[in-house]
């Protein structure tokens, strides 16, 4: 997950720089857009749709120390997905933490499953 976590605080950290140049206009985001694709012809996740998504991340997410813990437990992906469907940091809150116990929950979902699938296997193998 360590490749995560550096790619989820990249995003939080271009997230500020574009919070922090706001006082540029509306354009600043289509202008750092563009940049970034002439820059880096190949470098993915920096569409205008995306980098608006790094904004509201790093609005909702002020503190870098919850920026990593959260970067532990959830993909950008699912972040990405919480932010389409917030409209304040409450309801982004409310959603994370709902998501952090869904995945939890089937991660030991999951385990007990696969426990189970194992006792089964070797307990057949035991009676024969």
């Amino acid at each position: 997950m360590g490749a995560n976590r550096e790619l989820i605080l990249l995003y939080w950290n271009i997230g500020n720089v574009i919070i922090e140049n706001s006082v540029w206009g509306n354009k600043f985001i289509d202008n750092l857009a563009r940049d970034i694709k002439l820059e880096f012809p190949n470098a993915k996740g920096y569409s205008v749709r995306n980098l608006k998504y790094l904004r509201k991340f790093a609005e909702f997410v002020a503190d870098e120390e919850i920026v990593q813990t959260l970067s532990a437990q959830l993909s950008w992906s699912h972040n990405s997905h919480l932010l389409d469907k917030s409209k304040s940091l409450d309801e982004y809150g409310m959603k994370l933490k709902n998501k952090i116990t869904e995945v939890e929950m089937f991660s030991t979902k999951r385990l007990c499953r696969q426990y189970r699938r194992l006792y089964s296997y070797f307990l057949r193998r035991k009676l024969r």
